[in-house]
């Protein structure tokens, strides 16, 4: 498997869109699309920050572990609730991939502000 692939596996593994993570990386959504494609490799402070937000090491991405997954990642899965573990797997046949990721970034950003939220409010009760 190669880098280009591993990065798009990864990406939609985290539930992510292109548009989602260059934004968080302060890049084009079209440099994504090529590092998946292969025209194109991250350097290694972008391959960093893609390792931090899949949830996986620069090694996993650069395919230097054997594991297909690694203890990170099963702590982090470990650590999702099973009532969003079901949303992650709702059913969106009928969606094209624009769709799909269109509604991925929405449910994201949701997800964001609520944690803000939440994290503001744990603050707020411990002053």
């Amino acid at each position: 498997m190669s880098l280009g692939q591993r990065l798009r596996a990864k990406r939609k593994e985290a539930n992510l869109t292109q548009r989602y993570v260059a934004d968080k990386l302060g890049v084009d959504n079209t440099t994504v699309s090529k590092w998946e494609s292969g025209t194109y490799e991250p350097d290694s402070g972008n391959l960093k920050e893609l390792a931090k937000l899949y949830n996986t090491t620069t090694d996993a991405l650069l395919g230097h572990t054997g594991g297909s997954s690694s203890d990170m990642e099963q702590r982090a899965a470990a650590a999702i609730p099973p009532t969003i573990k079901a949303w992650l797997r709702a059913d969106t046949s009928g969606l094209n991939e624009e769709e799909q990721e269109s509604l991925a970034e929405e449910l994201k950003d949701i997800f964001e502000a609520r944690k803000k939220r939440i994290l503001e409010r744990r603050k707020t009760q411990q002053e």
